[in-house]
């Protein structure tokens, strides 16, 4: 991008219901939770240049810029985020209370 090299990471929380059918565990379902991502220019990677990244969610700053740059994609704005924290603690509430009734 820009004509240097970039890392990319992300860190979320995933959560994964699962559930054993005939002694084999199945996964029902899986949800994340964004927390952030970062874009690191690669030390050696190309002449150092500002990106200018503008995506209205910060959970999903970085990855929202990669898609939309390098795939032409826009991703979703009411994806569950950290930055939106109400909605994430509804989620992990939800699944703490799924295992309790399991």
């Amino acid at each position: 991008m820009n004509g240097a090299e970039y890392d990319a990471s992300s860190l979320a929380t995933f959560l994964a219901k699962l559930v054993r059918l005939d002694g084999e565990w199945k996964i029902i379902s899986l949800e994340c939770i964004y927390d952030k991502d970062n874009l690191i220019q690669v030390v050696g990677g190309g002449v150092p240049r500002p990106l200018d990244i503008e995506f209205p969610r910060e959970s999903y700053r970085c990855l929202g810029y990669i898609l939309k740059v390098l795939g032409g994609r826009e991703i979703g704005l009411n994806l569950p985020g950290y930055d939106r924290p109400e909605e994430a603690q509804t989620i992990l509430k939800a699944a703490r209370e799924w295992v309790y009734q399991s």
